[in-house]
């Protein structure tokens, strides 16, 4: 037996259903995005540039998008797509890359997508860093454990502008999620905070 063979993990990779019913997101129980916080893939011209898995993801036309989260993949289909045929392929290219130890993200590329975030008044940057760190440690973990991120864009008068990605992006119980769950936590912390709504 090689040495390779002897110190082969076997690859468990957790599917599981979200929300949004057109998304999967696939657990791997380890680093998916290496020195990257997450990348979202909309397109197969984007994902060759970052991601060779993305871009091979692509080539199924059932494929609309792909969010790599830390650990977790989440691909969203077309929607005349079954799950119950495509998933077999989604878990055999992320299959292939475990074993091979490839990357998921390139590396040496720039994939973060930096969305422009407003510039915060002298006034409101303790409020808008209150808002971020209650966003970073109690809202992003929430929704990644449904396949999804939700990140900070601005906030003025009162109004809390949020991107969704992943599985967040589309999914039809989004905007309770915004109004039921960030939009009440922000609100019980930040008396500042007034309203949360989607950035366009």
């Amino acid at each position: 037996m090689s040495d390779l063979q002897e110190t082969m993990i076997p690859v468990l990779i957790d599917v599981q259903e979200t929300p949004n019913p057109l998304v999967r997101k696939f657990a791997l129980g380890r680093s998916v995005t290496g020195s990257f916080d997450t990348v979202e893939l909309v397109d197969f011209a984007q994902s060759r540039k970052i991601s060779d898995f993305g871009a091979e993801l692509f080539e199924y036309p059932e494929t609309k998008r792909v969010f790599l989260g830390r650990d977790f993949v989440s691909v969203m289909v077309q929607t005349e797509t079954s799950w119950e045929s495509f998933s077999p392929l989604v878990l055999s290219k992320i299959s292939e890359y475990l074993s091979a130890n490839k990357p998921f993200v390139k590396e040496g590329v720039s994939a973060e997508s930096k969305e422009d975030e407003a510039e915060v008044s002298p006034e409101d940057r303790v409020v808008v860093q209150q808002i971020k760190d209650l966003i970073e440690d109690r809202v992003r973990p929430a929704v990644a454990r449904d396949g999804g991120d939700i990140i900070f864009r601005s906030y003025h008068d009162g109004i809390v502008y949020l991107v969704l990605k992943g599985a967040c992006a589309g999914c039809p119980s989004a905007q309770a999620t915004l109004k039921n769950g960030v939009e009440r936590l922000l609100k019980h912390f930040i008396p500042q905070v007034l309203e949360v709504r989607q950035a366009s």
